[in-house]
């Protein structure tokens, strides 16, 4: 929860980017209030005229007439003119924001995904970036558009008569004390509500992402339950915030309309007495009027300030987390990357997790080599291959790249040199063409095709009724799960890498199948490196290395015959696949 002492001060270099359209809106602004100011008083110079005793001369009534309408019709030109500056300038710094949150986003690693939830980040992306909007632009526009006008008519009044102003501002007093009390109300009532608005998108997005799974458990009763659940919580705590913020306008009113009425009695009485003549006491009546209108709507700006304040500490939670996974400054991309890989003592631990998903991990695996790995669940196969392309965090000088420590490696040049295919397939709501080229979108047509040939899926794409032209809906659940792999797995073929890391990733087919399209990938890999994880043996028998892993270390390593003859855990595993596949034949 960002607490009350949110500094605004990161706003600051968004506002310098548009200096000049604000310093033109406020400039318009002020004139805008300068033509207002001067209505007053040139009604002021109408009413002496017609009440000052002397011979009225019709040309000065006209010109006080054009004046007035002059006024008037530059108001209104120069407040169409302040808006369209302010709140235009508000909705480019919106755009700034929101880019610069999503490019953050892009640098974070995985593990901060994992620990945070995809609704808070929605609501930050969406409602908070929208409050520091209303806070920049609209917000901005009040609170100066105040300023100007209660001064200029303070001074006004002042200088008409300080005792009638001191009665007419006197009841004024007490909102400084209103307003330090709902300032902090509405701050912490408003924060609150953001974070179950944080909640409810949450509740939203993952009901959406597993809405098979919600229908095939017959769970959508409880689900429509569990949502109404969260649901009144947001009620209760946006009823909780307007309660605070409801009472504080009707108080402004309440307090200007005292002052007004008071200024009315008193200036009504010194009117009638001669302490101020005519004129003198209607213009301080306008001007009363303009200084109180604004101040009226003072808890407008007061709850502008608030949400926008609170939203932007909301969003600098985020801008602040520093990547976990960043380039190093003495960081040199290489004139080329060969993809030798040696891993010296790699060791990761997760955030959070008791126990290393590596331990110590050691390999020497030469450019152009395929390497297998295997192993049962939970052995740090994945985390093994997320190091090697830096998706998680490890320590310097526990795997180096054709000779170099991967951390002193650009990210980028890594991983464009890198093909991954994860365990959990991911597509995108875009064509099928788009997906595959997805590493390299200027990527030829024929490159495509070749990559969905190479990954045995090129069929299935051609019967679809648009070919590559095909829309895929989101996370590709058109698609069979195998299909997705497939898809997948031609999606890392079409960059054209020099390394190649599968992970697991023709699971939801069957061995036949998988068998035929790593053979069919053996060509491919030649000159590349490949780490391959499966859990069938059958397609990994011609590796030329298979590290056997289990509770993050290497306890075997070798290829398929001297594994074999070693009569280790994996010469178990081959007996008991042989003896499954067996079964199946029967």
């Amino acid at each position: 929860m960002a607490g009350t002492d949110v500094s605004m001060r990161p706003l600051l270099r968004y506002l310098r980017r548009h200096l000049a359209p604000i310093v033109l809106g406020l400039f318009c602004l002020t004139i805008c209030n300068f033509c207002e100011l001067l209505q007053p008083y040139i009604l002021k110079r109408f009413i002496h005229l017609l009440t000052g005793g002397a011979a009225v001369v019709p040309s000065a009534l006209l010109m006080l007439v054009g004046l007035l309408l002059l006024a008037g019709l530059g108001r209104s030109m120069f407040s169409f003119l302040q808006r369209w500056l302010l709140i235009g300038t508000s909705r480019l710094v919106e755009y700034d924001l929101r880019n610069d949150l999503f490019r953050h986003l892009q640098k974070l690693a995985p593990s901060y995904y994992v620990r945070t939830k995809t609704g808070d980040l929605m609501s930050r992306a969406t409602s908070d970036i929208n409050a520091v909007r209303m806070l920049l632009g609209m917000g901005l526009m009040l609170l100066v558009d105040t300023l100007n006008l209660l001064g200029v008519s303070l001074l006004f009044m002042l200088h008409t008569s300080p005792f009638l102003t001191a009665v007419a501002m006197t009841p004024l007093l007490i909102l400084p004390f209103a307003a330090f009390f709902f300032n902090r109300e509405i701050h912490l009532r408003y924060e609150a509500m953001q974070e179950q608005v944080a909640v409810l998108s949450a509740r939203v997005q993952e009901n959406l992402s597993g809405v098979r799974v919600v229908k095939a458990f017959v769970q959508e009763a409880a689900e429509i339950l569990r949502f109404g659940r969260v649901n009144d919580e947001f009620i209760r705590r946006q009823l909780h915030l307007a309660k605070i913020e409801a009472p504080f306008n009707p108080l402004l009113g309440v307090c200007a309309g005292l002052g007004t009425l008071a200024a009315l009695v008193t200036g009504g009485w010194m009117t009638a007495t001669g302490r101020i003549a005519l004129a003198d006491y209607v213009a301080f009546d306008f001007y009363l009027a303009i200084a109180t209108g604004p101040m009226a709507g003072f808890g407008v700006i007061l709850t502008m300030w608030q949400k926008g304040r609170t939203s932007m500490g909301r969003l600098q939670e985020v801008l602040d987390v520093r990547p976990e996974i960043a380039d190093a400054p003495q960081a040199e991309a290489p004139a080329e990357i060969l993809g030798a890989i040696r891993l010296d003592g790699l060791t990761v631990t997760h955030p959070g997790a008791s126990q290393p998903a590596l331990a110590g991990v050691s390999a020497e695996i030469p450019a152009g080599a395929f390497v297998a790995v295997v192993g049962p669940v939970g052995s740090g196969k994945t985390t093994l291959l997320n190091a090697v392309a830096r998706l998680v965090k490890i320590p310097d000088g526990q795997v180096f790249l054709d000779g170099r420590d991967v951390n002193r490696i650009p990210l980028a040049s890594l991983r464009n040199a890198i093909g991954m295919v994860p365990q959990d397939t991911f597509l995108f709501s875009d064509t099928v063409r788009n997906n595959i080229a997805f590493g390299c979108m200027e990527t030829s047509e024929e490159a495509v095709a070749s990559a969905a040939r190479l990954a045995g899926v090129e069929a299935e794409i051609q019967a679809l009724p648009q070919g590559y032209a095909q829309l895929l809906g989101e996370r590709g659940v058109t698609l069979s799960g195998g299909q997705r792999q497939r898809m997948a797995i031609a999606r890392a073929l079409a960059k054209d890498p020099r390394i190649l890391l599968l992970d697991n990733c023709l699971s939801s087919v069957d061995a036949e199948t998988e068998e035929r399209i790593l053979k069919g990938l053996r060509d491919y890999f030649r000159g590349r490196t490949a780490l391959v994880v499966s859990h069938r043996i059958s397609p990994i028998r011609e590796a030329d290395l298979i590290l056997v892993m289990d509770q993050g270390r290497v306890r075997e390593r070798g290829t398929h015959a001297e594994l074999l003859a070693l009569g280790g855990e994996y010469a178990w595993l081959c007996r008991r696949q042989e003896l499954e596949e067996s079964l199946e034949r029967t």
